[in-house]
């Protein structure tokens, strides 16, 4: 009998591949999105160090044209801890548009894996099958060759 042989194999590499490639773009978007907690949580440490910095400063004599320089700064500060938390969410939104493709992805190649398991089942019991019939074979063929060689050797 053939070795076993699942014609839809190419397809199912080809699944596997694209699972693989999607399991890929979801690690870069977390990656991601860590990158930017990372960039927040530093801004939000420079923002408190330069709050803590204005306090001190401000106990000495301060300018108009020193505190507006400052309010603009924090003022940037917030607004690009604010655009990194947009960032994120956007990111997030990324991520999981990512995780639906992987599901469905995951779904096309069990399927495809179920199919593929059930004709290896098929082909391995008519395998099992043949394999009887030949034995079976076998085994009469050496009876039929007894009892022909049989009542030869009680005649002499």
């Amino acid at each position: 009998m053939k070795r076993f042989r699942f014609r839809l194999q190419t397809l199912l590499d080809i699944k596997k591949r694209k699972e693989e490639e999607i399991k890929i773009k979801l690690g870069e978007k977390n990656s991601q999105v860590l990158r930017s907690q990372k960039q927040i949580k530093e801004l939000q440490e420079q923002l408190a160090e330069f709050q803590a910095s204005e306090r001190k400063q401000r106990m000495l004599a301060v300018t108009v044209s020193a505190l507006r320089a400052s309010v603009v700064y924090r003022y940037k500060l917030q607004a690009d801890i604010a655009g990194k938390g947009r960032e994120i969410v956007q990111f997030k939104q990324d991520a999981q548009a990512i995780v639906k493709l992987l599901t469905e992805a995951k779904k096309e190649c069990k399927v495809l894996e179920i199919l593929r398991d059930k004709k290896l089942a098929e082909w391995k019991r008519e395998f099992k099958l043949e394999e009887q019939e030949f034995t079976d074979d076998v085994s009469q063929k050496g009876f039929i060759r007894k009892t022909r060689t049989a009542p030869r050797a009680s005649s002499l």
